[in-house]
């Protein structure tokens, strides 16, 4: 009869150690299974939340209601296909929520610089009657207040 060999295992081990073995691989599998399955935000998502987070003040709602209302529809439309499973759509309507969201913003800046250039010009036309009447000229003839200041020519070399 042979000696059984030093380094071999029993049978009854190698069969608990296969079950734990595949048992393990079965939970690391489903674990990781379960992390896969959970959507991790996209960049352009965050890019057009802030974006639209950034332009949705008072001023922009006043002054650009309608274009801020564009970007905000658009970034829920972008987060229903996120959560949807479309990647791709949700991408492209968080681009286009963020682009929309800037266009807010400017329009917004440039309805308050309008009003700014109106408010100046409005101030310099009192200051100009006020100097015609301090002077005793008519209005006509006080000079024009130059609303820009002209630009140096650059001297010649």
């Amino acid at each position: 009869m042979s000696q059984p060999d030093a380094g071999a295992r029993p049978a009854a081990f190698s069969v608990i150690t296969r079950a734990t073995l595949i048992t393990a691989a079965a939970v690391a599998l489903a674990a990781l299974g379960g992390c896969a399955s959970t959507p991790t935000p996209l960049p352009a998502m965050a890019v057009a939340q802030a974006a639209v987070s950034r332009a949705d003040s008072p001023g922009t709602k006043a002054d650009a209601p309608a274009a801020l209302a564009v970007a905000t529809a658009k970034l829920e439309a972008a987060q229903v296909a996120f959560k949807g499973g479309d990647s791709n759509r949700a991408r492209q309507l968080a681009d286009e929520a963020a682009l929309d969201a800037e266009v807010a913003d400017m329009h917004a800046q440039a309805m308050r610089s309008q009003r700014a250039a109106t408010d100046s010009r409005a101030a310099a036309s009192v200051l100009q009657q006020e100097l015609a009447r301090k002077s005793g000229m008519p209005p006509a003839q006080v000079p024009a207040m130059p609303m820009q200041m002209p630009m140096p020519v650059p001297a010649a070399r």
